[in-house]
Parts: C-alpha cells; structure tokens; sequence
C-alpha cells in the first residue's frame, strides 16, 4: 500500500494517476482523504507492482508516507 500526498486542487489526483498508468502500473484500490481543505490530500493506493510504482511515484517528487506518519497528521 503507498499513502501519497498530493495538492487538493482539480487535476491533482489525475497528474498521480497518469504517472502510474504511464508505466502500467494497475491499480487495485484507491481512496483519499483530504488533509487541508484545498492545500492538501493523502491518497492511499493498493498497486499491483509496489516497489516500481514507490519509484515512479518519488521520481515525480510524490511525498510518501508511512502508517505512522499517516496517524501523527
């Protein structure tokens, strides 16, 4: 499971989405969860090919975090 943080503005999550399916990268399941009401959101994503999409994601400059981190927001 990866928890990416991305802008919460329109196209936010689609410019994560393209990154991913540019590589093929499928995706299993997906939810979000906004952070700062139009600053920031957590999408969490079930990929099917976890460690290449870990690099896809942080090669776009995607900020990834952990459950830990996740909970202390």
């Amino acid at each position: 499971m990866q928890i990416a943080v991305i802008d919460d503005r329109p196209g936010g999550l689609h410019e994560l989405l393209s990154a991913l399916s540019a590589r093929s990268i499928n995706i299993e399941d997906c939810y979000g969860i906004v952070l700062e009401e139009g600053k920031r959101a957590a999408i969490v994503l079930d990929v099917e090919r976890f460690p290449e999409a870990e690099a896809v994601l942080r090669a776009r400059g995607v900020r990834l975090l952990d459950d830990r981190e996740l909970g202390s927001l």
